[in-house]
C-alpha cells in the first residue's frame, strides 16, 4: 500500500499539485493492481496445467498410459484475465467420464458438473453409463473404463484463491513504500 503524506499550499498552484500526486499515485495503484490480476491468472495457469499434466485420460485396458492434450493459457479481457483450458482431453479431465470412477449416471463428482451440465453419462451416447465401454482408435477396439474426475481448473481455482491475500499483499507492496 502506498502511504505519503501530501502538503501543498491552498492556493490554485498548490491544488494543482496535489491533483498531479493523485493522478501519478492512482497510475501506480492501476499497475499493481494489473500487475497482480496477471500473477493470479498466471498462478492459476500453472497449476491447472499441472494437473492436467498429471491426470489419468482414459483407463484404457491392457494399453499404455495415454498423454493428456490439454493446453491452458491466460488471456488479456476488458476486466482481467480469462484462464482457459483446450484441447479434445480437457473436459473428460475436468468432469470426468464413465460409472467406473465418477458415480452413478446423471450424477457429477465436480462441485459444479451438474450445474453446468457435465454429467456422468451424458456425453454422445450415453456409454459412460457402463463400467466398461470401447472405442475405435488407429482402427482397433479399444477398452476403457473412462476418465477419473480430475478437476484441474477447479482445484487450481480454490488453490490460488487460498492464497489471494498473500499474494495482492506481495504484488502491492512491491517497490512500495
Amino acid at each position: 500500500m502506498i502511504q505519503r503524506n501530501i502538503r501543498a499550499n491552498l492556493s490554485e498552484n498548490g491544488i494543482k499539485q496535489v491533483i498531479r500526486e493523485l493522478t501519478g499515485l492512482k497510475r501506480i495503484m492501476k499497475q499493481r493492481e494489473e500487475r497482480a490480476e496477471r500473477r493470479l491468472a498466471l498462478e492459476i495457469k500453472e497449476k491447472a496445467q499441472d494437473l492436467f499434466d498429471k491426470a489419468l485420460v482414459d483407463d484404457i485396458i491392457d494399453s499404455p498410459d495415454y498423454e493428456p492434450m490439454v493446453n491452458v493459457e491466460i488471456q488479456k479481457t476488458a476486466n482481467g484475465y480469462a484462464v482457459t483450458a483446450s484441447g479434445p482431453d480437457a473436459v473428460f479431465i475436468e468432469y470426468g467420464a464413465g460409472v467406473y470412477h465418477n458415480g452413478s449416471p446423471g450424477s457429477s463428482p465436480h462441485p459444479e458438473g451438474v450445474e453446468k451440465g457435465y454429467t456422468i453419462g451424458g456425453y454422445g451416447k450415453g456409454y459412460g453409463t457402463r463400467s466398461t465401454w470401447g472405442f475405435k482408435k488407429d482402427g482397433k477396439r479399444v477398452l476403457t473404463h473412462g476418465t477419473p474426475a480430475a478437476m484441474p481448473m477447479y482445484k487450481a481455482q480454490k488453490k490460488v484463491t487460498e492464497n489471494v491475500y498473500k499474494i495482492l499483499e506481495d504484488e502491492f507492496r512491491r517497490d512500495g513504500k
